[in-house]
């Protein structure tokens, strides 16, 4: 990375670190200070080296603070840059424009119009080489600094990608700014009906759950419906569990004969939504659009969403003794686990290059496969996704960068309880069972056994048997209700 980026600590930094550091010597030799000459010299060893750390860590903290200061001054200074270069190329693009439409109107091309629409296409051309020449300088420029937030990040790509406001779409929340993606007009070739009212008889919150899948996953499909979606419908009659709907998410398929048996696969379990964009890697943050749209327009009453993959084993259970747990203190917060590490990688499967990130670091945000967020969430998330370009990586962008930008509050699960937890034990113990809420199988035999594990213990045939510590075991049964232990909400960045 150092090669490709270069040496991002500048001049201003190391002087004023050099001159941190001779400030911190006057401090020692001063006959005025605390530590004389004098009395520097009847110090002990010890109490020399320990005076010598403490200057040495006031002097590392302040270059740190000057460094970060320079930092976030050349990133600002880069993006007006940017956006003054943006301004000059847009003014071409709608000169060139006007001079089609006027084409296309009827009006006779002159000679000198073809020329200036010649013209006019060079500039572009020229203009296109620059800014990719500019941003590739720019991103060597702010490699290695902190992440900016959201609102610098989207000038950034903003002017990367040369986006146009769409100022015929009404935003969702205007103080968030211009719309510059329609995530409000995505059409739903199948789909489920709109969740259910609140009943009579329903005593506590009411969850949506929502499976990622892709359009060709009808194997994966099929073993979730024969295990947990099958006790899923069990506690839900038995009012264990108070749902608001579910369904498989899927995009379209530009496969005639997987659409076909999509569509059938539909006819027989009627739980599917299919959301009219390109179903690729790549493209998950627009799927996920298309999901908030979706929940936004027909989900109202609903309480929390539960969004997981269709790799994933959910322990139903654990879903409802969350949700009551949590009711009345979600806030404004999202629920899951810490990704781990939070700096892009720049190979493989997840890899970003530096123009289309150029920074060392990634916003807080969770690992995709299983999130919970309270219902009220929907609405100011689907508003972040009207104005906030979009990623890639579609748990980076709506659990990072539009959960900033809609100003909501992330919570890790800490306390060996989890959201979702990955690389389970073999078998499946039913301690371990009830201390988490979905598990990462992608397994189909493996998904099997933990569904048998997990009705083994939901029917009192096998225990969750710890020690006392009086040094007696004790048994948990299935009816004790599940605790589950999150960090404070962190205060998202402004």
């Amino acid at each position: 990375m150092t090669g490709r980026c270069g040496n991002n600590l500048n001049t201003f930094a190391v002087l004023g670190s050099l001159l941190i550091f001779g400030c911190s010597i006057i401090y020692v030799i001063q006959p005025t200070t605390l530590f004389t000459i004098q009395q520097a010299s009847d110090l002990s060893m010890s109490r020399k080296e320990e005076t010598i750390n403490i200057l040495v860590n006031e002097k590392q903290m302040l270059e740190l603070k000057l460094k970060l200061q320079e930092e976030e001054k050349k990133s600002m200074t880069t993006l007006v840059e940017v956006t003054q270069h943006l301004n000059a190329a847009l003014i071409d693009k709608i000169d060139l424009l006007g001079h089609l439409t006027a084409k296309r109107l009827g009006q006779i091309p002159t000679k000198q119009f073809i020329q200036q629409l010649h013209k006019q296409k060079e500039m572009l051309k020229a203009n296109a080489k620059l800014n990719r020449e500019f941003f590739h300088d720019a991103s060597r420029f702010l490699c290695n600094t902190s992440y900016p937030g959201v609102e610098n990040y989207t000038r950034y790509i903003v002017a990367l990608r040369g986006m146009l406001p769409l100022d015929a779409i009404e935003p969702l929340k205007p103080e968030f700014g211009r719309v510059i993606n329609d995530v409000l007009s995505f059409q739903y070739p199948i789909t489920v009906p709109s969740c259910r009212d609140v009943g009579m008889n329903d005593t506590g919150p009411l969850v949506f759950i929502a499976i990622n899948s892709a359009p060709d996953n009808f194997r994966r499909r099929e073993v979730v419906r024969q295990t947990w979606i099958t006790r899923l419908k069990a506690d839900r009659e038995q009012g264990f569990i108070n749902l608001a709907g579910f369904a498989f998410i899927v995009g379209r398929t530009e496969n005639n004969e997987t659409q076909i048996k999509i569509e059938k696969e539909n006819e027989t379990f009627g739980d599917m939504i299919q959301i009219d964009m390109s179903h690729f890697y790549g493209n998950l943050s627009v799927k996920m659009a298309g999901l908030f749209n979706w929940l936004y327009r027909n989900c109202r009453l609903m309480d929390f969403l539960l969004k997981v993959d269709d790799d994933v084993y959910v322990n139903v259970r654990n879903v409802a003794h969350f949700m009551t747990q949590f009711q009345n203190q979600s806030n404004y917060t999202m629920f899951g686990i810490s990704p781990g590490t939070f700096y892009p990688k720049r190979a493989g499967k997840w890899a970003l290059t530096y123009e289309e990130w150029p920074w060392s670091q990634y916003p807080d945000y969770f690992l995709g496969p299983a999130v919970l967020l309270p219902a009220h969430t929907i609405l100011p998330l689907l508003a972040a996704f009207q104005v906030t370009p979009m990623s890639p990586f579609d748990d980076l962008y709506y659990t990072g960068m539009c959960r900033e930008k809609a100003g909501i509050s992330i919570r890790y699960s800490i306390n060996a309880t989890s959201v979702f937890a990955t690389g389970p034990p073999h078998p499946p113990t039913p301690c371990y069972l009830r201390r988490h809420i979905s598990f990462l199988i992608p397994n189909e035999n493996q998904l099997k056994l933990w569904h048998n594990a997990t009705d083994d213990f939901y029917n009192n045939r096998t225990h969750c048997i710890v020690g006392g510590s009086n040094g007696t075991n004790i048994t948990i049964g299935h009816i004790q209700p599940s605790q589950f232990y999150f960090t404070e909400p962190r205060i998202v960045r402004t």
